[in-house]
């Protein structure tokens, strides 16, 4: 019946006759066995209620995030950047203003550390929390160093819980477009996959009349993150602070695959055809599982956070830039929240990943090397001179030709560094 008083009989019913079950089309989920004539639908609050999921203020304030007005300065629930390297086994950190900060290693297996950016002065004790800014990506990047010392002391696993992060997070970029849903021209995303750190709130609002109380003592299960949603860019997140376990999608940690030195597409390159001819099965030729699990007990692959009415839930996300973030309760309409291009864009034009190599050959008075010089940036090697001293060198493209400089070359261990080109210098 509709606003007006108008109705029509559905299925054979009628002022004389019920509806026929037999006439209803249902989908399986609505089916109650043995019960044609019944219909299973989802739980519902009587009450008002919404899914509230909102960013939050990278800082800690209790704000929400917002773009600057006349009115009120802007709040960005950026924390800073994130950046795997496979073929080191790292994971680079940046300042919410793409300034390099660090690295959490795995120089051996099973020896996690923490390593400051080149270039800058080494902090007492090697603390990610002295280098970091943001207590919240320091405090994931001290998670990190924390499993370290565990990994090392037993073999649980193929897995440390830095090889664990980072292989859920190349799973997930497989279900994920790298470029959102605004496009993409920074360099950063051309080049590697930066992860944006968010701070985030999670609260089920129930608006509940006549038992509150009663209310707020029910646990719903909510679902984060949607890998068949190409939009949603989620690779997981830390719940109140607790960066000892990374929640993630079941599918994400159960279908992911090799990737590291030597592993995967990384390892010896007549191996990597038939590692590639056998990427997208689950059962090899040989009747193998292809995927390798991640199992690691810092991974939470649960995909259900459950959450009780009217609480909050202080989120640190691990996002793709441009996307969308999903939240799925099954008693509320599905809940989506996008972050402002005008929080990453500065940050994404400025970072600049850099490589490590060594030891190599160089001519200390002009350094050359094999770059890719069609890639619009400027290339640096940043290297110790001696103990205390840093020097940030300009890189020349190696061409074929047989160059013999006068004074002999010198060994040098550093890193490759790729600046982008500032928008006022780009042609």
């Amino acid at each position: 019946m509709d606003c007006f008083g108008q109705f029509v009989d559905l299925a054979g019913s009628g002022p004389q006759a019920d509806a026929d079950p037999n006439r209803i089309t249902r989908s399986q989920p609505l089916e109650v066995t043995s019960r044609p004539e019944l219909l299973a639908l989802p739980p519902r609050f009587t009450s008002p209620a919404r899914l509230w999921l909102r960013f939050m203020d990278a800082g800690g304030k209790n704000e929400e995030a917002r773009l600057g007005t006349d009115q009120a300065p802007a709040v960005s629930p950026v924390c800073g950047y994130l950046m795997p390297n496979h073929l080191d086994n790292a994971l680079m950190v940046y300042a919410a203003d793409a300034s390099d900060r660090g690295v959490v290693r795995l120089p051996f297996q099973g020896d996690v550390v923490w390593e400051d950016a080149p270039g800058r002065p080494s902090t007492v004790g090697q603390s990610p929390s002295l280098a970091i800014p943001n207590q919240f990506l320091a405090g994931m990047a001290n998670g990190l160093l924390q499993w370290g010392i565990v990994d090392a002391g037993f073999v649980a696993g193929p897995d440390t819980a830095l090889e664990a992060l980072m292989r859920v997070i190349d799973s997930t970029l497989w279900s994920v477009d790298p470029y959102g849903h605004q496009g993409e021209d920074h360099l950063a995303l051309l080049i590697g996959h930066p992860v944006v750190v968010l701070r985030a709130v999670l609260r089920l609002e129930v608006k509940e009349p006549v038992d509150l109380p009663a209310v707020n003592l029910k646990t719903v299960p909510v679902r984060l993150g949607s890998l068949t949603q190409w939009q949603d860019g989620l690779f997981g997140f830390f719940v109140n602070d607790d960066y000892m376990t990374f929640h993630c999608a079941p599918a994400a940690a159960r279908l992911a695959r090799e990737v590291g030195p030597h592993r995967g597409f990384l390892q010896q390159a007549n191996a990597v055809p038939d590692f590639y001819n056998t990427f997208s099965d689950d059962i090899d030729s040989q009747g193998n599982d292809g995927a390798t699990p991640v199992v690691h007990p810092y991974v939470d692959t649960s995909g259900v956070l459950f959450v009780q009415p009217n609480q909050d839930f202080r989120l640190t996300m691990l996002v793709e830039p441009h996307s969308l973030v999903y939240g799925t309760s099954g008693t509320l309409p599905r809940k989506d929240v996008g972050m402002r291009r005008e929080w990453v864009k500065d940050a994404l034009s400025k970072l600049s990943p850099t490589f490590r190599f060594g030891p190599v050959l160089i001519d200390a008075k002009r350094i050359r090397m094999p770059i890719p010089h069609d890639i619009n940036g400027t290339w640096s090697w940043d290297h110790r001179v001696d103990v205390t001293t840093w020097s940030n060198d300009a890189v020349t493209h190696a061409t074929q030709d047989a160059l013999l400089p006068p004074d002999p070359p010198t060994g040098s261990e550093g890193w490759l560094r790729l600046t982008p080109p500032q928008p006022e210098e780009e042609t």
